[in-house]
């Protein structure tokens, strides 16, 4: 959204942690300002870091990031027209919405986790009486920024919906969802060929007629694994014409390489580069989205689905109800297949030795993306929104 608001004339700063969350590293050690184009900034703050999400650590940096974020807002001269502040982190855009009320300036609180309900759900039941007390002061932040915001948005009207109910006010035309989105990448030919190139060293190449099933993430708790690698191996003893190709990095990256490298038709291809991901998209028939039953996902329809049907691919997703599993049923652009791998298996072997379905579900897939999903639409909305409150 910030290169759209750039290319419409507009300045945008873009505040956020130098801490890079998926490399668990600081990107600088101070509090940096990098201009990423005319009229385009990005305003690292100094962080604290952390090992893991849930964490003493985690907290600490949340805090240490907020105070930087007063200390360096204070001394810029420049400001804004409006302000769009999102949750993660609570304490941050406590901050933020501060700064805003004192300036006068409109702001949006956007809701894209259901922070700090995610902690609780996360967690072994033996310790969330415990958890729910020490986080009982972001509780209390949390309805204090939903009260003062300008307005409320949100990834799905569910979020929108539970960010109203903590503002104590009933909703108003302002307050609205917008969806996670995806914008179509594009990559120059040089990468292009270079990516190209890493997946074939790994024996994924075009047109050898074998469906690929990928899985582009995180490996965290937030997902479960255990059935998709079921399934790979109901579908390798059956010699089904399916490969699973599984990128990314995570807590739990020794587990999930062990699991691919005891089955034939698993490919583990760890962190992989946006050309990378771009062209194993391509290449790719299926898309994975094993989340666990929880509220943050239940109530949500995350990234990742978004960018598979950006390339046309189907769903498949452990999700057995919520707004995923809507969209799925509704549009028929995927599967359900909750925690059965037999199921999984199926529908994989039956996509593989039948072009004529796979076609079909391609298309609603392709429909599906260009008729909600698709980043310039949605964007630009969001644009038009946000350009209404400083009227």
């Amino acid at each position: 959204m910030a290169d759209i608001l750039q290319s419409q004339g507009h300045q945008v700063v873009w505040w956020t942690s130098a801490f890079d969350h998926v490399g668990k590293r600081k990107r600088y050690q101070e509090s940096t300002r990098v201009m990423v184009k005319e009229n385009y900034y990005i305003h690292y703050l100094k962080c604290f870091g952390y090992k893991k999400n849930i964490s003493l650590s985690r907290f600490i940096d949340n805090q240490v990031v907020t105070s930087e974020f007063k200390k360096e807002a204070s001394s810029d001269d420049k400001k804004p027209d409006v302000i769009l502040t999102s949750i993660p982190s609570v304490e941050l855009s406590q901050e933020v919405i501060f700064y805003a009320n004192k300036n006068k300036i409109p702001v949006v609180l956007d809701i894209r986790d259901l922070w700090p309900d995610v902690l609780v759900e996360l967690l072994p039941n033996y310790l969330r009486w415990l958890v729910n007390i020490l986080i009982r002061p972001m509780r209390n932040n949390l309805i204090n920024i939903c009260s003062k915001a300008t307005a409320i948005s949100g990834i799905t009207d569910d979020f929108v919906k539970w960010g109203i109910e903590h503002s104590g006010r009933e909703r108003s035309e302002k307050d609205i969802h917008f969806p996670m989105a995806y914008i179509r990448g594009e990559i120059t030919k040089e990468k292009r060929v270079e990516a190209y190139s890493f997946w074939e060293k790994l024996g994924i190449v075009s047109n050898d007629k074998i469906l690929n099933v990928v899985f582009l993430g995180i490996f965290s708790n937030s997902f479960e694994f255990k059935t998709i690698f079921s399934a790979a191996k109901i579908l390798q003893d059956q010699g089904s014409p399916v490969r699973f190709v599984i990128c990314g990095a995570g807590i739990k990256v020794p587990e999930i390489k062990k699991s691919c490298e005891d089955l034939t038709n698993c490919v583990f291809a760890g962190w992989v580069n946006a050309a990378q991901i771009k062209t194993i998209l391509e290449l790719s028939d299926v898309g994975l989205a094993p989340y666990i039953h929880t509220k943050n996902f239940i109530a949500n329809i995350p990234n990742k689905p978004a960018e598979y049907l950006s390339e046309n691919l189907l769903i498949a997703t452990s999700l057995t109800h919520g707004k995923l599993f809507e969209l799925i049923n509704s549009k028929k652009c995927g599967l359900s297949y909750g925690d059965d791998p037999a199921k999984l298996a199926s529908f994989l072997d039956h996509l593989s030795k039948n072009n004529k379905a796979l076609e079909q579900l391609v298309k609603n897939a392709e429909e599906s993306f260009s008729s909600g999903l698709d980043g310039k639409k949605v964007y630009h909305s969001m644009i038009e929104y946000l350009e209404k409150l400083t009227a």
